[in-house]
């Protein structure tokens, strides 16, 4: 019983696993995921205070 659930976890981490993306760090110093011709932009501003 419990090869069959490790094996059921095993195979649900796999199909749920995607390929690494895309991404690097601009000429500016900014880190991004996916292609630069992207339709969607996501920007996120953060602030530790």
């Amino acid at each position: 019983m419990r090869k069959v659930f490790a094996f059921l976890v095993l195979l649900a981490l796999t199909a749920c696993a995607s390929p690494t993306p895309s991404g690097g760090i601009s000429p500016e110093g900014h880190y991004y995921l996916g292609p630069k011709n992207a339709k969607v932009l996501i920007e996120e501003y953060t602030d530790f205070q």
